[in-house]
């Protein structure tokens, strides 16, 4: 597995140096509990990865729910030395909440 520059710029952008004050992670808290298991699924499940291009199985996309975050996607090649190229990572880091209901707050059960 071999992360890119692009991938750990992506890494850079979502994360700040420190954790944040409303909870967010640090980026050492995504390197130290998001990456060791994106790099083992992105592995173990290569052959099941979404293809993103047709016709260009060396292109893979992982989508995931993260421990820190509630989803996230990473871009990944095979290079040609046979290695894995981490390319792009994508996080989604807004909190899930449970706003179903209505927005002017009209309950319609009765």
């Amino acid at each position: 597995m071999r992360p890119t520059r692009a991938f750990y710029e992506d890494l850079y952008r979502h994360f700040p140096e420190e954790r944040g004050s409303a909870g967010q992670p640090s980026r050492l808290d995504f390197e130290l509990y998001e990456l060791p298991r994106l790099f083992r699924d992105v592995a173990d499940r290569w052959d099941n990865l979404f293809q993103p291009i047709p016709g260009r199985p060396d292109y893979r996309t992982l989508i995931s729910v993260g421990i820190l975050v509630p989803v996230l996607s990473i871009d990944a090649q095979l290079g040609r030395d046979g290695v894995i190229e981490l390319i792009s990572l994508d996080v989604d880091a807004s909190p899930l909440g449970g706003d179903d209901d209505d927005s002017d707050g009209d309950d319609q059960d009765g």
